[in-house]
């Protein structure tokens, strides 16, 4: 058996000893390379206009991918999509929109950052589309300000900052006029002072509050980064306020009509014609007839409206439900009933504070002013 196997293997190192004119005969394996191409076309790697629609989508649903690195690397690539203007008509605008709203609430920072850039880029170039979805957003935006990482809370004031531009009237409106009372109820617990509701429901928004402070003071060890932070938040505030209160009386003389005034039309055309915003009479409250609440609703709101009435320290309940948001007077009136001394205490703290540096305190000073006009537009408003 010994002998038998060693001449088996000898023979593999034996050399083939050929006839005249006979060649060694090819493996089964060989490679047949006796062709001539220019160029090799593999057609399970050709594109074409049909399949733009499963790519694109492909692409979108990457942004759920588990890795950071991933949906970074698709948000680098969708934001050079848009620089290039390099979309077809059939890209699913919204679906890439409402797969950039629960990013807001991403837990990596580069993230966020790079799908502030985005919503910058779209709200430039598609801003009838985000005031579509500008409730869903702002809906992300509000769970931002409350969350528990004090960094999504830093950043979700700057997604508000996209959503209330002033160069994007048509966006800013849409938001004022829908979320004017949830927004300035959020921001002011976000900067942490005091508001008219913790007077009389004392549940929810001090608890907040003082989570909200002490987040604030331990989670910041910057006092560089507290201060920029806090000088953003008052500008921000400060701006915001004067685009929900204020801008519509700055502007009412100025010519803001449909038409211009070269062109002979009257002046009061616009306000018959059909209005640019949705739900123009959404103030009127005109659809709650044909909507009766059921009889669990008035349960609990029976319920609700006695446990108010237990926590409450005053003859009146303050309810952002009762205040609507669709025209100037009533945001006036929500500003100065629930959060115009909570806000005027904060000013005067910055402004007695001498730890606070002189930027600070110029933003402090211009809020008050601006705060100071509102009262007086609504002292106006009271007695007309």
């Amino acid at each position: 058996m010994a002998s038998r196997s060693k001449t088996k293997k000898q023979k593999d190192f034996e050399k083939v000893r050929l006839k005249v004119g006979k060649t060694v005969t090819k493996s089964s394996n060989v490679t047949n390379t006796a062709f001539q191409s220019k160029s090799i076309r593999v057609k399970s790697q050709l594109l074409s206009s049909q399949t733009d629609d499963q790519e694109y989508l492909r692409l979108l649903s990457l942004l759920k991918h588990h890795s950071p690195s991933s949906r970074h690397e698709v948000l680098v690539q969708i934001e050079r999509y848009i620089e290039k203007n390099d979309f077809h008509n059939n890209f699913p605008f919204d679906q890439l929109i409402s797969k950039l709203k629960s990013l807001i609430l991403d837990q990596s920072k580069i993230i966020r950052e790079r799908c502030m850039i985005i919503f910058h880029k779209l709200a430039d170039a598609k801003t009838e589309l985000l005031v579509l979805h500008q409730s869903s957003i702002v809906l992300f935006v509000l769970s931002g300000m409350s969350h528990i990482s004090q960094s999504i809370r830093d950043d979700s004031v700057r997604f508000l900052d996209i959503l209330i531009g002033s160069h994007r009237p048509i966006l800013t409106n849409a938001v004022m006029r829908d979320h004017w009372g949830k927004i300035l109820r959020s921001l002011i617990q976000l900067i942490g002072w005091r508001s008219g509701e913790q007077e009389h429901s004392t549940l929810q928004s001090t608890s907040f509050r003082v989570t909200t402070n002490t987040a604030t003071l331990t989670s910041i060890k910057s006092a560089t980064a507290r201060r920029h932070q806090r000088l953003f938040q008052l500008k921000l505030l400060r701006r915001f306020l004067e685009l929900g209160a204020l801008r519509a009386s700055r502007h009412e003389n100025k010519s803001d009509h449909i038409f211009p005034q070269e062109s002979q039309i009257h002046s009061t055309t616009s306000a018959y014609m059909i209005p640019s915003g949705t739900d123009p009479y959404g103030n009127l409250k005109l659809l709650r007839f044909f909507n009766p609440r059921t009889c669990l609703e008035v349960r609990m709101l029976k319920c609700k409206e006695t446990r108010l009435k237990d926590c409450a320290q005053k003859t009146t309940n303050v309810n952002l439900e009762d205040y609507s948001s669709h025209d100037l007077i009533n945001r006036r009136k929500l500003l100065m009933e629930i959060y115009y001394e909570g806000i005027l205490e904060g000013i005067t703290e910055i402004l007695n504070d001498d730890d606070s540096d002189s930027e600070l305190k110029l933003s402090a000073s211009s809020l008050e002013r601006v705060l100071k006009e509102i009262a007086l537009l609504h002292n106006e408003d009271m007695y007309n």
